[in-house]
């Protein structure tokens, strides 16, 4: 391939991918509530006989939890939590019958779709309790940033994968053939073999309590307990994927060890393939659990998913192999006459397997980025979109370095300090695709907002918005006297809603007066904060005004 070709190939895919990046598709986040009964900070007259809480999708957990306290921390609920059997994106709980009037908390915790652990509480009020509702807390679901441990974890997994892929390209394809046959016995090709092996083998080993760590919400100190271990195996999804990369991981052991003895000569290229062929599908079931789980094309997000680690791999762990492995190899081979030196046809070699690398990164890591972002805003507010830019611009650099060594190799020049450069933006891009393991592409929906204000001569307002997201949504307003009873002499109920993030004009409801209840529909056009600006007008001239203030979320 000429590299005028490959440079007009690599301008197209990019500019094809920023064009993609315009039009959104739809996003997966961690699972967030859409709705709970009891809502946050909603008054109930009578003591509710269960609480339960809809979720966006499907969630489940070895661990999951769903309690209610009161004010002083003792349980009120049956300890019967458990998930819907007629849906299953829904947990309930039975309470204790007759609840003194006061402050709740629902606390929860479930796994999401993508296999990651959510977690928060909903505050509520039985009775009146007007004196009480100034103490009441806030709702809060739970998305904490990746802490260095999953990092870490994740990290050493990929580095194995990539080294393995690496090390083995070298023989498999990457080497003049005459160079192929005595790679295997190299002792820098058996090193790194046997070290990938071990790295890829640790990630995999502490995924195990790692996961059961972050469902259970317990420290490391903790985790080591058999019925844990047997719970998170036998009831998650996590657990099926986890015994299946076990499983594979004793056979790419197997097969490492036939590669690296000094034994089955004429069967090392067999091993090799055989040795391919598990690391991917390794990598495939490394697929399954994460954001391509959750998404509603999940056979295409996982194909995705899976051929961009592939292609990762490949490129990172040949960069290791030709820094660490080729030069140890080419200084055992003599050079024919009439050809190029063994360095300068691995690198060549190497260069044009990374420029279909370069396209294969392209063309899945816009997918996911129309998949898992709703917006090209997202890339800026968001932690996943900041880190996904940050990982753009090192594979950028990446691929500038790689031209320039492949013109440094075409002359047969040494590579030098690129090189290296290229190489140490490779571990800190599995770094970041560690970190995007972890991170939610979107910020959650705050959920249902539920608020209350108390007004003059103990009347209260109470503001209802669902879902409280982009678009469409379900306003309800509700004006009580001091008894709880129905606010009358009401003319009208004006609200103002206003972006307190985006200059636009401000959304007016009316709402005629002297009804039970009143309700109208609110497009809300943009995430983040609002404010709301009622103005009640009485029957007697007067009005009452005041503000009130919410966060609005992705759809």
């Amino acid at each position: 391939m000429k590299v005028q070709t490959l440079q007009r190939m690599t301008l197209s895919l990019m500019i094809l991918g920023c064009l993609i990046l315009l039009f959104p598709g739809f996003a997966s986040a961690h699972a967030y509530i859409i709705e709970a009964e009891p809502a946050s900070g909603q008054v109930m007259p009578h003591s509710p006989e269960q609480v339960s809480i809809l979720f966006n999708e499907p969630v489940g957990g070895a661990f999951l939890t769903l309690s209610v306290t009161n004010a002083s921390g003792d349980r009120v609920d049956l300890d019967q939590a458990g998930i819907d059997p007629n849906n299953a994106a829904k947990l309930v709980n039975k309470l204790k019958p007759d609840l003194p009037e006061g402050v709740y908390t629902i606390h929860w915790r479930a796994v999401s779709g993508d296999g990651h652990p959510i977690s928060g509480t909903i505050p509520f009020i039985v009775g009146q309790a007007s004196s009480a509702s100034a103490d009441l807390p806030g709702s809060a679901q739970d998305n904490t940033s990746p802490g260095l441990d999953q990092t870490l974890i994740r990290w050493l997994q990929y580095l194995g994968y990539a080294l393995y892929a690496g090390v083995l390209s070298l023989s498999l394809f990457l080497l003049p053939k005459h160079a192929r046959e005595g790679s295997y016995t190299n002792r820098g090709s058996r090193i790194w073999l046997t070290a990938a092996l071990l790295l890829a083998g640790l990630g995999i080993l502490l995924s195990l309590p790692l996961q059961i760590r972050l469902e259970a919400g317990l420290g490391w100190g903790a985790v080591w307990q058999g019925e844990l271990f047997r719970q998170t195996l036998k009831t998650s999804s996590f657990g099926t994927v986890w015994w299946a990369q076990a499983l594979m991981l004793l056979v790419l052991a197997a097969l490492t060890y036939g590669l690296v003895s000094k034994d089955y000569q004429r069967r090392k290229r067999s091993l090799a393939r055989w040795a391919a062929v598990t690391l991917g599908l390794m990598l495939l079931a490394k697929a399954f659990i994460g954001h391509p789980a959750a998404a509603s094309s999940r056979t295409l997000a996982i194909a995705a998913d899976f051929v961009h680690l592939a292609a990762a791999s490949l490129w990172t762990g040949g960069l290791v192999a030709l820094a660490l492995v080729m030069p140890g190899i080419a200084a055992g081979q003599a050079r024919l006459d009439g050809q190029p030196s063994l360095a300068a046809f691995t690198v060549r070699r190497f260069s044009l397997t990374a420029s279909l690398c370069v396209a294969v990164l392209l063309i899945s890591g816009v997918y996911g980025s129309v998949l898992y972002l709703p917006d090209v805003g997202a890339l800026f507010n968001t932690a996943y979109g900041q880190v996904l830019l940050v990982k753009a611009g090192l594979m950028i650099l990446m691929l500038a370095l790689a031209f320039f060594n492949y013109r440094r190799g075409a002359k047969q020049q040494k590579l030098g300090a690129a090189l290296w450069t290229e190489l140490a933006s490779g571990l800190v891009v599995l770094v970041l695709a560690a970190l995007l393991t972890n991170l939610s592409p979107v910020q959650a929906p705050k959920g249902p907002v539920h608020l209350t204000e108390a007004l003059q001569g103990g009347s209260r307002l109470e503001l209802n918005i669902s879902p409280a997201a982009i678009g469409s949504n379900r306003l309800e307003v509700k004006m009580t006297d001091k008894d709880g009873s129905t606010l009358k002499g009401i003319q009208q109920i004006t609200l103002k809603f206003s972006s307190t993030k985006e200059k636009m004009d401000p959304i007016v409801v009316n709402l005629p007066g002297d009804r039970p209840q009143y309700s109208a529909d609110l497009l809300l056009t943009t995430s983040g904060s609002w404010q709301v600006d009622y103005h009640i007008l009485l029957s007697t001239l007067e009005s009452i005004d005041g503000s009130l203030s919410f966060e609005a979320g992705m759809p």
